[in-house]
């Protein structure tokens, strides 16, 4: 199976971003073990969110930009911690199902092409 550099390009911002969704996902546990650190984890959240959402919207990912700025919303209300961590974990859940979806449909989009006759 031969890949456009569009393709390419875009597997490699998925690359990209599915790292930044570990990092994230690595700051959703910290926040949910200790409630003692919440605010600062809590800015650290909003930040990585909120890059991760501009990573999406200039690669064309718009349902993971989407994502990401729900989750940026749940860290920055005000909520009781529990409730928040839950959430956090449930939406970083959903992105990396997202980017997983994203990567089947270029992949499954490319064999597509390469099946097509000329």
């Amino acid at each position: 199976m031969s890949l456009t550099p569009r393709d390419r390009e875009r597997l490699a911002s998925l690359d990209t971003f599915t790292g930044r969704v570990r990092r994230a996902h690595g700051l959703v546990e910290q926040f949910a073990s200790s409630p003692r650190e919440a605010e600062q984890l809590g800015s650290s959240l909003r930040r990585s969110f909120s890059h991760m959402k501009m990573l999406g919207t200039t690669n064309g990912f718009d349902r993971l930009s989407q994502i990401c700025g729900g989750l940026e919303m749940t860290a920055r209300r005000g909520m009781s911690h529990l409730p928040k961590a839950s959430a956090l974990r449930e939406g970083v859940g959903n992105l990396t199902r997202q980017v997983d979806l994203e990567r089947r449909a270029i992949m499954t989009a490319s064999t597509r092409e390469a099946r097509q006759p000329d």
